[in-house]
């Protein structure tokens, strides 16, 4: 496996951790450059509200519908360690290990964000502090926690690794967000590629269905056998009279 196919590798793993999360971004903590930046691009309508970001894009926060979303994460994150193991297999230990510490240096990042929504959500969000939103928020930490925990039985056996309590502004703006928001990017693009290119094959599939249905048509038509008129049965009488003029000559 070349460099080239373990840095696609290595993007397909860390999309999983931006699908399907809630979120929220409080305006007040955004710089100013930041803020002129988004309102130029008509992009500033996204602060103080509850949001869930997945492959179509920003949602907005449904209760019932995102709870059953969320029920799946666990099985995405698990599916990612199964991929990590097979990679494991596959490639020298120090790019595995290369790959594996950027890895978990995400994982950490997303631990903290979710650690940080949970933590605030009373302070920028009132409205929503029921106790079934809560759980949420709770639950999407759980498993990104799980996650990490994971990983150290996994892949960190002989390295003490251990989750990271702060990031600087610059890190998480300079850093961390950017990378989001390309990866976020990346990946609305290759599903909208994706979703093309199954609308044409199913085009495609539904002409061909056409096709053959009309060259099925036209063939049961062309091979249909023509009704041959059936003439009146001949009487006796009229037999006598053929026989005589056109055998005997008799008129």
């Amino acid at each position: 496996m070349n460099n080239l196919d373990i840095n696609k590798f290595y993007d397909r793993l860390i999309e999983v951790f931006i699908q399907d999360i809630i979120f929220y971004i409080p305006k007040e903590k955004i710089p100013t450059k930041v803020l002129d930046f988004l309102k130029e691009n008509s992009a500033e309508d996204i602060f103080d509200k509850l949001l869930v970001i997945d492959h179509e894009g920003l949602l907005s926060f449904e209760r019932e519908e995102y709870g059953n979303r969320l029920l799946k994460k666990h099985l995405l994150l698990e599916n990612n360690l199964s991929q990590l193991m097979k990679l494991k297999e596959m490639i020298s230990t120090s790019q595995f290990n290369l790959i594996v510490d950027k890895y978990a240096d995400q994982v950490q990042f997303y631990n903290f964000s979710m650690q940080w929504l949970l933590a605030n959500l009373e302070l920028y969000h009132q409205d929503y502090m029921d106790i079934s939103t809560i759980g949420i928020f709770r639950i999407q930490l759980g498993h990104f926690k799980k996650h990490f925990e994971n990983l150290k039985t996994y892949f960190f056996t002989s390295r003490e690794i251990n989750l990271k309590e702060s990031y600087t502004l610059f890190e998480l703006f300079e850093y961390y967000l950017q990378d989001l928001i390309a990866r976020y990017d990346l990946s609305s693009n290759n599903h909208l590629i994706e979703r093309k290119k199954e609308e044409q094959i199913s085009n495609k599939e539904t002409a061909i269905k056409v096709a053959i249905k009309t060259d099925k048509e036209l063939t049961n038509k062309e091979i249909r056998p023509k009704k041959i008129k059936k003439q009146p049965p001949i009487t006796d009488e009229q037999a006598k009279k053929f026989l005589l003029e056109n055998v005997f000559n008799v008129k």
